[in-house]
């Protein structure tokens, strides 16, 4: 039992919110194990069925169509009915999709098929997450959204080469079905058993009370809608995925035409995802002490420095490991400070449409940053004009992020509306 009289404290925050990072953690890290497995996928799977790169990748554009038409609903839905049965579904079909990939013949139309059901489950659990931690953190919400972001970046590091492992020795297959099983048997109890509402049963009445009046904070939809910075949040969202993912997906391919062998590739871009961990959460403990579109701003310009080493080393191990730590850390901490951006601006009223709306045009980019890097290679035999559209789209990035404005203040007060949240939790858990 929490103490009533306790005051509100970043300690006290985790006493209470610490599940919830926990869960949202493995659900980021469950939704983001079809992407990541593509890269080490592409080979086996072109070998075997005989279908172009293009034709494989294009099931990612279909998760992105999936998020594109049902990113805003499902974000409603979330908002209205709640977000731990949503998690909990989500996670469900995810392991399902996953082991459906397996049973895939010669019919491309199943394979495409199977990607929309995955992006289904994505799309229902796309603000879930972030959403949820957002509602039980004020004095620490950027750390504990980079630890629960962390999830795909941990993904990142360990599905690669846990992908290629399976592969040689079960066979492409044989793979999706050991990382259903894993997804399972470690992502799915880790979400049932302590995934939390905001306004959970075990807290204190004080607490519950307080939490509710702090989720009310913010934007309503159609004045988020109408805000300058939803469009420029979004067109963030989709210029930094369009170019990180369609960099970080076919790097494997990338480093292997450049003469580096598919093992070694693999463990190189396994980096990537330790990286983008490390990023995530050094980035939310700078983006509660600092300007967090100045710091979004410069981990964008940072991040051209994988394509800048792929470019003037190619064939170097040394010089890819060096670009993905580089890439990984700034593209983590990118993305932490965007969704902490999102929750400043736009409050947690309404932040599940708001979001799922920007996560929809993210979706589309995760689709859309691969097929056409793989249509690059397809026309062209090389990724060279892939790396070189690196610099022109994290440069606009940068430069959407720099402009900006103040957060809004949704208290009507000088005080800003986190403060006077946690002046609500004082205030009441004092009084209890």
């Amino acid at each position: 039992m929490i103490d009533s009289m306790q005051p509100n404290t970043k300690w006290a925050e985790w006493r209470r919110g610490w599940t919830v990072v926990v869960a949202g953690t493995a659900g980021m890290a469950l939704i983001s194990v079809p992407t990541y497995t593509m890269g080490v996928m592409l080979g086996p799977i072109e070998q075997d069925l005989g279908w172009s790169r293009v034709e494989i990748s294009f099931g990612l554009t279909l998760t992105s169509l999936a998020s594109i038409t049902m990113g805003s609903l499902f974000g409603m839905a979330a908002d209205r009915i709640g977000r731990r049965p949503m998690g909990i579904l989500s996670a469900l079909l995810m392991c399902v999709a996953i082991a459906l990939y397996s049973t895939v013949q010669s019919n491309i139309t199943l394979w495409w098929a199977i990607w929309g059901l995955a992006g289904i489950a994505g799309a229902m659990s796309a603000t879930v997450w972030a959403a949820a931690v957002m509602s039980r953190f004020t004095l620490s919400r950027g750390l504990a959204l980079g630890l629960t972001l962390s999830g795909s970046g941990i993904a990142a590091t360990f599905i690669p080469a846990l992908g290629q492992s399976f592969i040689d020795g079960y066979g492409w297959r044989g793979a999706y079905l050991r990382l259903s099983g894993l997804c399972a048997l470690i992502a799915v109890p880790l979400i049932v058993a302590f995934f939390r509402e905001a306004r959970d049963k075990r807290d204190p009445g004080s607490v519950r009370q307080a939490l509710a009046s702090a989720v009310q904070m913010g934007l309503t939809a159609r004045e988020g809608f109408a805000s300058a910075s939803f469009y420029k949040l979004a067109a963030v969202g989709f210029l930094t995925t369009t170019a990180s993912v369609g960099l970080s997906i076919n790097l494997v391919p990338i480093m292997h035409s450049q003469g580096i062998s598919l093992k070694t590739a693999a463990v190189i871009a396994g980096i990537l995802g330790l990286a983008s961990v490390s990023g995530r959460i050094v980035g939310g403990i700078f983006v509660d002490r600092m300007k967090a579109n100045l710091f979004a701003a410069g981990a964008a310009l940072i991040g051209c420095s994988l394509a800048a080493m792929l470019l003037l080393f190619p064939g170097s191990t040394l010089a890819a490991g060096v670009g993905v730590v580089i890439l990984g850390t700034s593209s983590g901490a990118q993305f932490g400070a965007m969704v902490y951006l999102a929750g400043r601006h736009f409050g947690t009223r309404s932040f599940g449409v708001l979001y799922g709306t920007i996560n929809s045009l993210i979706g589309l980019a995760v689709g859309l940053g691969p097929v056409l890097a793989n249509y690059v290679y397809d026309r062209t035999q090389s990724y060279n004009s892939v790396l070189w559209a690196i610099f022109p789209l994290l440069g606009c990035t940068a430069a959407i992020y720099l402009s900006l404005g103040r957060f809004p203040d949704f208290t009507g007060k000088d005080e800003p509306a986190e403060g006077k949240a946690k002046g609500q939790i004082l205030h009441q858990e004092s009084a209890a």
